[in-house]
């Protein structure tokens, strides 16, 4: 099952079971535990657009990176795994402890995996420019002596073919 979709059927419970001990007069600490697990941490990301009037306005976001979205999944998990006065709820509920671990455990899963990624991206981004500059050499080089190729073309039809078929795409 997808990491995030998981992520989202388990904080419903939590929601629910929250309800479930507000209802029943549970602890203070209790309720004030689940409300920082229900507590959307991720980063703020503020951007800044010109308003009708031509002046500038900020605007909050939250991220809505892989990796700050995993981030969050993982500490909520790691929070529910640890905050055991809610288990025999959350258990009633279908989210038993084994769940909850391994959800803690895909969202840890999900940080090599994503580190792995941008490695990769990193690395590929420096071919392509590598590639990117080879490209323009070898044209630079081609074009300067395509003049002199021309000319042999004229005097010998293997050439110039040669050279017809390198100019097709």
């Amino acid at each position: 099952m997808d990491v995030q979709r998981e992520y989202l059927a388990v904080m419903a419970v939590v929601r629910a079971v929250r309800h479930d001990l507000v209802d029943a007069g549970a602890p203070a600490v209790t309720l004030k535990a689940l409300d920082q697990i229900l507590l959307n941490e991720t980063a703020v990301i503020i951007s800044t657009a010109a308003t009708q009037e031509g002046k500038p306005a900020r605007k909050a976001a939250r991220s809505a990176s892989q990796e700050d979205v995993r981030a969050e999944i993982s500490k909520d998990a790691a929070a529910l795994v640890t905050h055991d006065a809610a288990h025999s709820e959350l258990g009633d509920r279908g989210v038993s402890l084994a769940r909850m671990k391994k959800l803690f455990e895909d969202a840890e899963e999900l940080r090599g995996k994503l580190s792995t990624r941008v490695a990769k991206k990193g690395a590929a981004k420096g071919v392509t420019a590598s590639e990117h500059d080879a490209v323009s050499a070898q044209r630079k080089r081609w074009g300067s002596c395509y003049g002199v190729l021309a000319q042999a073309g004229e005097a010998d039809s293997t050439i110039q073919g040669l050279l017809d078929a390198g100019a097709k795409p």
